[in-house]
């Protein structure tokens, strides 16, 4: 079943953005979260703060109130209590459940005797937070009638800068009238430090989607490439074979027409072997490929003469046979042999001249040049064809990869003989690099460490 990019991409997306908005919202209410935690820790503070401040100032006066226990055998949860302060007595409802209660009756009654005190407040109130694992900056107080939403008093700076938190209203009186209402500043990083570990998994959350999401664009893409590839490879494979079975079917047809005429016979039967004989190699390389993609591929490396190996190269294509190739071998090393696959690595030599023969116009200039350089053999086959561009230089060893320059298409190939030959080289521990221009020919150097040699 066929998906088409476009549809794929929206899906991708989707996905991408669902997660997206999922781990916002996630990071938004977890935030929120946090910032709800901060705000009933200096709450509690707060609290604590106005109680132990009310607390001082009873003390300071000597105590103004007192009043029997509870009776313990009332549950019920609202009490009524008889105070009796030094000048008074009167009956208050009291809240057995509220531990602030006391203080709160104490507030009632000395409010006028001894007024809060905003500056000691607000110190008790940082010394609190102090005691929590958060850090503020500036903070302030607000005194407030509850009755009639008025300011009573405040230490407000007349300038602030920065973000600002407030607390909810404190009742500090037995009747709720009266409250105190704080104001903290919270630096800008404080919450969010606390959901770092949060904002990591996120993160990474987020970015390993989009790493897999790449990768598998970047699979698909290459899948795409590699079947497009392989498609025009069969194409031009198909054209190959086709092309000598066609000659060597109309030959072989055109031999009982001539039987008596010897010459005639001959050499149809050369130019049938010949045209077998391409149908063969091309085959070879096929296996060979098809092996190197199942790990068949195996190499029975032996002791090989160098001279003798490249003197037969030489032989091979400046033959009266073979007359479009100008081809020097210049040796320049110590040793007499190296230890290869001497079938395989001379596939590979193969390979490399007769691309340098292809990709020439006209009679090949082909150099290959034979050379040491420390402790390693280095092979280089140079010629001065129609060169390549640095795109095609990225992409030459891959399977099925032809340049789509117009010269190299009009030529026969498979997309397979130079991962062929990387696949033998490496196979000898080696590396192999071309050197290229448009125009301006190409250079394969082959490297074998000194591992492969074997010494004279």
């Amino acid at each position: 079943m066929k998906i088409r990019m476009k549809s794929l991409w929206r899906l991708v997306l989707f996905v991408l953005l669902s997660i997206m908005l999922g781990q916002g919202v996630w990071i938004y209410y977890m935030y929120e979260s946090y910032k709800q935690e901060f705000v009933w820790t200096i709450e509690n503070s707060l609290a604590n703060a106005v109680y132990m401040e009310i607390s001082g100032r009873n003390e300071q006066l000597g105590g103004v109130i007192s009043f029997a226990p509870y009776d313990v055998q009332d549950t019920s949860r609202y009490i009524r209590k008889k105070i009796t302060s030094a000048d008074t007595v009167f009956w208050v409802n009291i809240d057995r459940y509220d531990k602030y209660s006391t203080l709160k009756l104490a507030q009632f009654l000395i409010k006028d005797l001894l007024p809060i005190d905003i500056a000691k407040l607000d110190t008790l109130f940082r010394q609190e937070i102090g005691n929590s694992r958060y850090q503020i900056g500036n903070t302030y107080m607000e005194y407030i009638d509850l009755k009639d939403n008025r300011i009573i008093r405040s230490d407000k700076p007349k300038s602030l800068s920065g973000s600002y938190v407030s607390t909810r209203e404190i009742p500090i009186d037995i009747n709720n009238s009266q409250g105190i209402r704080a104001y903290a500043e919270v630096p800008s990083n404080a919450i969010l430090r606390d959901m770092t570990i949060q904002l990591i998994l996120s993160g990474s959350l987020i970015l390993i989607t989009l790493c897999c999401i790449f990768y598998l664009f970047y699979i698909i893409s290459e899948q795409k490439k590699i079947e497009k590839m392989r498609q025009s490879s069969v194409n031009a494979m198909t054209h190959e074979f086709k092309r000598p079975i066609s000659v060597a079917v109309t030959l072989a047809n055109l031999i009982p027409i001539y039987k008596k005429d010897k010459n005639k016979t001959d050499r149809y039967s050369k130019n049938i072997c010949q045209e077998l004989n391409k149908l063969t190699s091309y085959t070879e390389q096929i296996q060979q490929i098809s092996k190197s993609e199942k790990a068949e591929l195996q190499l029975n490396k032996s002791e090989v003469n160098i001279r003798d190996f490249f003197s037969a190269l030489k032989t091979k294509y400046t033959g009266t046979e073979n007359d479009k190739a100008d081809l020097q071998i210049l040796l320049e090393v110590k040793r007499k042999s190296f230890y290869i696959d001497p079938v395989h690595f001379a596939n590979v030599m193969d390979n490399l001249v007769e691309n340098a023969i292809k990709y020439s116009e006209g009679k090949a200039n082909v150099t290959v040049h034979v050379f040491e350089r420390k402790g390693r053999l280095l092979i280089s086959v140079k010629d001065k064809g129609v060169g390549m561009s640095w795109i095609d230089k990225n992409h030459i060893f891959e399977r099925y990869y032809r340049s789509n320059h117009k010269e190299v298409q009009q030529k026969p190939g498979f997309g397979l003989g130079l991962t062929y030959v990387k696949l033998i080289v490496k196979g000898h521990d080696g590396t192999i690099r071309v050197k290229s221009r448009l125009g301006e020919g190409s250079e394969f150097i082959i490297e074998i460490p000194w591992t492969a040699y074997v010494e004279t």
